[in-house]
């Protein structure tokens, strides 16, 4: 789903520029902070770069663009639980609450919570402990387990 947030379109831009071809993203700490982590002051920003930040892959975007992105909202899915970050920059929570909406079958489970003031960092931001929270109700009350539906990925 295309959004014309302008935190969403810069940083798409960036991800997805055709010109650099398979080139891995690479993100400096000012990046970082800027786009991924801006609900974190700059000090905590820089050690959290320090300690997580990889480099990435351009063709994860532009493959969601192409066909393997299709989904079919109308069928039947597994439980969904979508999780927003207020201040996320690079996948803004209105946007998430847009795709959350897009789901049509009235008969499965589709959830979504926005958590304020949490970039798209959210997991690693101070009170992570409340999205995981968050994440194992919303399994306890919807039953997910292995083999319910949901599919599996083999480890390769």
């Amino acid at each position: 789903m295309v959004d014309f947030d302008w935190g969403f379109l810069k940083n798409s831009a960036i991800i997805a520029n055709p010109l650099k071809g398979d080139e891995p993203i690479y993100m400096d700490a000012k990046t970082f902070h800027g786009a991924f982590a801006n609900s974190l002051s700059e000090e905590e920003a820089a050690r959290a770069f320090e300690a997580t930040a990889t480099h990435d892959s351009r063709n994860i975007l532009r493959d969601c663009m192409g066909e393997d992105g299709r989904i079919d909202l109308d069928a039947p899915h597994a439980p969904l639980l979508m999780i927003g970050g207020e201040e996320d920059e690079i996948i803004p929570a209105h946007l998430t609450e847009k795709n959350h909406s897009a789901y049509k079958d009235e008969g499965s489970v589709a959830e979504f919570v926005s958590f304020p003031g949490r970039s798209h960092f959210i997991c690693n931001e101070l009170g992570w402990e409340e999205v995981a929270q968050t994440a194992l109700q919303f399994i306890e009350r919807n039953g997910v387990r292995a083999g319910s539906g949901a599919r599996s990925i083999e480890p390769m």
